[in-house]
């Protein structure tokens, strides 16, 4: 048991004999529950427990009253604003939430530290017009309007709070105050104030008021060593001559421990977790152990690191609800409907995509991919509510409800909507996420009530910015026993308590001390006059829980993560690091020095007999060019297409890709050159069929992609740089025509097909490909393949004939080889003296046609025959035997 409750549950024995009447107030909830435990276990039957608050609730009992939701309270603050502002300086409630937060939180820091709030207010425009060096722009004029308008909008604010009896907490401690006087006058019980390091002004008022009517006690739990990580704070010093003179001081003096200190540093924060795992594992009992997230959000990676040896736990500090499926699937809920609402009632096919895809849509399966499919198979960007109505009438699921965002007339109607959907949802979903569906569907009939009563107008937009900051706030308490096993809590709960071991998780600075400052309009040198707090209280605070947990445990694991991040993520703590500087007895020790050096392993795929069969009748079918140039890529990528016949997902092109353009240029070409087909190609004939390129190139974009969005953003330089490139390929034909040469076209997007027969080979396969051009270039037949990508003249070279071709870079020279052996095995080339087989890249437009080159040095051997093309697919060959070749899995490739 903690020392400091110990020595208290024995101080209330000697000294308070009428517990009925006695009320202990102490730092926070958990202390409160501990305390309770152990006075259960000593009293006697028939006696009675003493009354146990926090500050805060202590507080709400002398004011009779409760605190306000903070969404409700924008409401009123900005009722108020409406009733003290000019109404031509007057902002809409859209604008007004983005200052109204703030506001709202200097108001109640200012009650909270019982601040003179006219006298802070007067010196905040004073301060402003200081500072203004253009006091005639509009944007300066606005801004001391704004805090000359903040004293009477706080009046007007607290009376409209009285007068509906709403608080906010500063509210509260200030009403409090003034009212403590008649509380002592006619309050017949007994007051201690036990485990505290400090307190507010408004805090310490009441504390002082009750001490001096004889009618509390004051017991502070201070830590003496390693005073030196919080001493040196202002406020401190300030609290020690103010506030520690006063009450009795309870130390750990008696155990006279000093607590084994390990620091550990992790690369990321999955080493620390399996770190913190292996620790709990090993632990031979977990009872007296607290697991302390620094980091709220590695709540639930934590959970899941829990070893099963762990028997029992409790989680006192909850897991955010921010961080359940349920509001993720909110928040792209919201999306969808707000970019709707921005883009002429339309929805985008990407967020009604990412909506199907969500893991709670996807528990309809059917009905996701039927959504998804459908909405792919509209090939439209912007989707109307007419198009979702109409796959509504074919998909029959719950899931469409959440598709009816658009006939919605206000913000209630969203949330109605969302209400209706989870009422289905909850049957499918595990008891946890059911949790989250609760709490989020009291939310939402809350927010119905709130703008029923307060009939505010305001965007989809900034309804959900209050929404987000409402639903941040919530937490999904985990039941679990509150005495026993490992306890999983906040930093700041461990405040009055102690345990043996003590793991602090992410100890980064950043984190230890938190840097979740928060907006102010009150500057920093105002605030220090009138005693306010700044980011250095939090800190000195946090400082003195560290330096109470490393008083009262008898061991201490801090873990902190080395990998970068942003900055000062990857540091330690500035506390942690005071106790390295100390020369304390502190061990560290780096996980990434012991951690065994596995190199991740490419994937790979062994050859079955089964895969060895579909690699046959593959073969046999047909081998494309482009099949081998695959797997020289990545022999997985091959597996997956060929084999597997696993295509890349169909989508919705925003722009034109590059497929389509290859395909448009190809076909535009083919419609342009057609007419010229065994016939001797002119320069008039050229410049003739090149006056219908615009048009040609059009039309097949209109056939190909959706004709609205042909001409939008990229598409209009996709679309121009189509048509340069055949203008430019046509203008270099009429120059090669004009300089004298002769160009006959044979073929155009030649389908070919053959046999290939090797005593090398297993079996016979089958070549299949079509040939873009097939032309005689004064006496040489050239054999083409158009590119509209780059390719340099380089990666068509091959060196000797017995060169294996498994490097990608030989996928072009792959291409050309096999196009070329299917054509003169196809056609008889009696006439025909030279043979070329190349490639026309229309990004290397200077290049013109790149020939296979069978020598990289200088004197070029271009010319092809049957002999040579046979000779070449030896090297085919080869990639053949390697894919059939149980003995070489399919290895991925680094890309």
């Amino acid at each position: 048991m903690d020392s400091f409750l110990k020595r208290l549950i024995g101080t209330i024995f000697k000294t308070h004999s009428d517990t009925e009447n006695l009320s202990i107030i102490l730092p926070n909830q958990r202390a409160g529950v501990y305390l309770k435990h152990h006075l259960k276990q000593q009293y006697t039957q028939g006696q009675f427990l003493p009354h146990i608050y926090t500050f805060d609730s202590f507080i709400e009992h002398i004011a009779n009253a409760k605190k306000t939701p903070k969404i409700e309270l924008l409401f009123l603050l900005y009722q108020a604003y409406q009733e003290t502002t000019p109404a031509t300086t007057k902002e809409s409630f859209d604008r007004f939430v983005n200052w109204g937060a703030t506001v709202l939180e200097d108001f109640n820091t200012l009650d909270l530290y019982l601040s003179p709030v006219d006298t802070v207010l007067e010196q905040l425009k004073h301060i402003n017009k200081i500072h203004n060096w253009t006091p005639n722009t509009t944007l300066s004029h606005n801004y001391l309007l704004f805090l000359q308008n903040l004293t009477p909008l706080y009046h007007r604010f607290i009376d409209l709070l009285k007068s509906t009896n709403k608080n906010y907490q500063g509210l509260l401690y200030r009403e409090a105050v003034e009212q403590i006087n008649i509380f002592t006058n006619y309050t017949t019980g007994n007051f201690i104030f036990a485990g505290f390091n400090a307190f507010t002004p408004a805090q310490w008022f009441i504390v002082q008021e009750l001490i001096n009517q004889d009618k509390a006690q004051l017991y502070w739990n201070l830590p003496t060593r390693y005073d030196f990580l919080y001493r040196q704070y202002t406020f401190i010093k300030n609290i020690q001559k103010e506030q520690w003179n006063v009450g009795q001081h309870y130390t750990n003096d008696a155990a006279n421990q000093t607590a084994t200190i390990n620091i550990i540093s992790a690369g990321r924060a999955s080493s620390s977790m399996k770190y913190t795992a292996s620790l709990l594992k090993n632990a031979v009992n977990t009872n007296n152990t607290a697991l302390i997230p620094l980091k709220q959000d590695q709540v639930a990676s934590i959970l899941e690191s829990i070893p099963e040896t762990v028997k029992s736990m409790n989680i006192t500090m909850g897991l955010p609800l921010k961080m359940f499926q349920s509001y993720s699937l909110i928040q792209r809920f919201f999306q969808l409907n707000i970019n709707a609402r921005q883009q002429n009632s339309k929805y985008y096919y990407r967020d009604l995509i990412t909506l199907t895809e969500h893991p709670l849509i996807t528990l309809y399966s059917q009905a996701s991919q039927e959504w998804k499919k459908a909405i792919i198979s509209k090939q439209k960007l912007y989707l109307t509510q007419e198009d979702l109505d109409n796959i509504n009438q074919t998909i029959q699921s719950p899931f469409n409800i959440l598709l009816e965002g658009l006939k919605c007339v206000n913000t209630q109607d969203y949330l109605k909507l969302l209400n209706r959907f989870f009422n289905h949802l909850k049957q499918k979903t595990s008891e946890t996420e059911r949790e989250a569906l609760f709490h989020i569907f009291t939310i939402n009939n809350l927010f119905v009530s709130w703008m029923d009563t307060y009939q505010t107008d305001f965007s989809l937009k900034t309804f959900y910015t209050l929404y987000h900051q409402l639903i941040s706030q919530e937490q999904i308490n985990f039941m679990g026993e509150p005495l026993e096993g490992l306890q999983i809590m906040g930093f700041l709960e461990l405040q009055s308590l102690a345990f043996d071991h003590v793991i602090l998780c992410q100890a980064n600075e950043g984190y230890l001390p938190s840097e979740d400052k928060k907006p102010s309009y009150i500057p920093y040198d105002l605030r220090l006059q009138h005693g306010l707090p700044t980011h250095e209280v939090k800190q000195g605070m946090e400082a003195m829980i560290l330096a109470h947990v490393l008083n009262q445990s008898s061991k201490v694991t801090i873990l902190y993560n080395t990998d970068t991040g942003t900055f000062g993520s990857n540091e330690l703590s500035r506390f942690v690091q005071q106790l390295l500087w100390k020369n304390l007895p502190v061990s560290s020790y780096n996980l990434s020095d012991h951690l065994d050096s596995h190199s991740i392993l490419p994937l790979e795929i062994a050859k079955t007999k089964t895969i060895y069969q579909s690699l046959k009748q593959w073969m046999q079918k047909g081998i494309s060019p482009s099949a081998l140039g695959t797997y020289t890529y990545n022999p997985i990528d091959f597996y997956n297409k060929y084999i597997l016949g696993i295509n890349p997902q169909d989508d919705i092109q925003e722009t034109i890709g590059e497929q389509l353009l290859g395909t448009v240029v190809h076909n535009t070409l083919q419609d342009l050159y057609t007419p010229f087909i065994n016939t001797n190609l002119t320069s008039d004939a050229l410049r003739q069929a090149s006056e219908t390129i615009d048009t040609i190139v059009e039309d097949h974009f209109y056939s190909n992609f959706e004709s609205s969005r042909v001409y939008q953003g990229m598409n209009y330089l996709i679309v121009y740089i189509a048509k340069h490139f055949i203008k430019r390929f046509i203008k270099q034909e009429i120059q090669s025509l004009e300089k004298g040469h002769r160009i006959k076209i044979l073929h155009l997007e030649k389908v070919l097909k053959t046999e290939y027969i090797s005593d090398t080979l297993p079996f016979n396969i089958t070549f299949k490909g079509i040939v873009d051009r097939v032309d005689i270039f004064d006496n040489t037949l050239r054999i083409i393949d158009y590119k509209t990508g780059m390719v340099q003249p380089s990666q068509l070279n091959i060196s000797n004939f017995n060169e294996k071709l498994l490097d990608y870079k030989y996928a072009k020279a792959i291409q050309i080889i096999i196009y070329a052996y299917l054509y003169l095995n196809n056609h008889n080339l009696a006439d025909i003296q030279t043979v070329n087989a190349g490639i026309i890249s229309f990004k290397n437009h200077s290049a013109g046609f790149m020939p296979l080159n069978r020598n990289t040095h200088r004197n070029p051997e271009t010319e092809l025959s049957i002999s040579t093309i046979k000779n070449l697919m030896n090297s085919i060959e080869h990639i053949i035997i390697d894919i059939l070749s149980v003995e070489n899995n399919f290895t991925e490739k680094a890309t």
